[in-house]
């Protein structure tokens, strides 16, 4: 059981993964938004856990059309895009991870019976 409780929080965290990126990339304009970091660290025992933290620097200054300097969240379209994809990956191997699970349960049931 171990093994499907270590791949459920795989595909926790790869959720909360794609939540963080889609909240920066939907908030990436939106004036005073911090954008938020994800951090996945092991658990010790076979499973993750995940962190959600404000980036260092949350926010960068920029040019405007006016030539003034603004603040506007750190937030690059091309990282959210690779965390999403790392996500994706993440939760792949985990639903793998599960299937196989599955078929080793059915067939020490099927040897059993």
């Amino acid at each position: 059981m171990a093994t499907i409780e270590n791949a459920l929080s795989g595909i926790r965290s790869a959720e909360y993964r794609v939540a963080v990126a889609a909240q920066n990339i939907a908030n990436a304009t939106t004036k005073n938004f911090k954008a938020l970091d994800y951090t996945q660290t092991s658990n010790g025992d076979g499973g993750v856990r995940g962190e959600v933290t404000t980036r260092n620097p949350a926010t960068i200054v920029t040019i405007d059309g006016s030539g003034n300097p603004v603040q506007v969240p750190n937030v690059a379209l091309d990282q959210e895009l690779l965390n999403t994809q790392i996500a994706i990956n993440d939760f792949q191997a985990n639903a793998t991870v599960l299937k196989t699970a599955k078929d080793l349960q059915k067939n020490l049931i099927d040897i059993l019976a």
